[in-house]
């Protein structure tokens, strides 16, 4: 089996992914030209590549160009995928799209995830499940720090981290607890528990550790459902 998260975005998309030979974490980073400080720390075990966008002044030409290049780009994440896959069967998470964006990026950004999620199923013949990104923000904190049940005929469930905040109003920041928060022995995990205090100090956390990081919840959060079924329903 392979279990695939992806977190899609113009600007820095993150792919992990879990088979037989462990985690593999993938980014594609806008204008990507050398690395950062941030993406030498996450060191080898992390796969960077350079996305890039042609512009035009045409407003036609530039329509053009985003076709052709986001085909470009998800074919790439194809390859790189398929490289790692063992076995035939694939399973792949990926949020839907949040409807808050400005409605030039959503509109972009529907384009470039169309072709992945078409090339995902037709190119690899992979399932795919699709989140609402309050589905996977609840479901990592429900993972991470467990569920509370309240009623009696009609029971409901609530999760908040140790900061007392409800899983659906997670940000970055709190993405990025439940990772140190977790017990889990990937890289990307060992490098959060080691780096946490600095990364959750900063206004705004360094691409692309904010979005492996939500690729990662993704993936466990698909797993959970497939696999483990896990609910820790904490005691009052």
């Amino acid at each position: 089996m392979n279990f695939i998260g992806i977190d899609m975005s113009l600007r820095s998309t993150a792919i992990t992914i879990w088979n037989s030979n462990g985690y593999h974490f993938l980014s594609y980073m806008k204008n990507y030209d050398k690395p950062t400080k941030w993406t030498k720390l996450l060191g080898d075990y992390i796969t960077v590549k350079n996305v890039s966008y042609k512009q035009s002044e045409d407003y036609s030409e530039l329509e053009n160009f985003k076709i052709l290049d986001y085909d470009n780009n998800t074919d790439i994440m194809i390859e790189d995928i398929k490289n790692l896959l063992v076995g035939s069967k694939i399973v792949f998470g990926i949020e839907g799209y949040s409807y808050t964006s400005e409605t030039s990026s959503l509109i972009d950004i529907v384009s470039m995830s169309t072709m992945l999620r078409l090339k995902m199923i037709k190119k690899l013949n992979a399932e795919m499940i699709i989140y609402s990104p309050s589905t996977i923000k609840k479901e990592t904190s429900g993972l991470c720090y467990g569920w509370k049940a309240k009623g009696k005929r009609v029971i409901t469930y609530s999760t908040r981290n140790t900061d007392y905040i409800a899983g659906g109003n997670f940000k970055k920041p709190q993405m990025l607890k439940a990772l140190n928060d977790y017990p889990c022995d990937s890289n990307l995990s060992k490098f959060t528990k080691e780096h946490f205090d600095v990364l959750y100090s900063m206004a705004t956390i360094p691409a692309p550790i904010p979005d492996l990081i939500d690729s990662y919840w993704v993936l466990k959060v698909l797993m959970n459902e497939k696999v483990f079924h896990i609910k820790n329903i904490l005691e009052e």
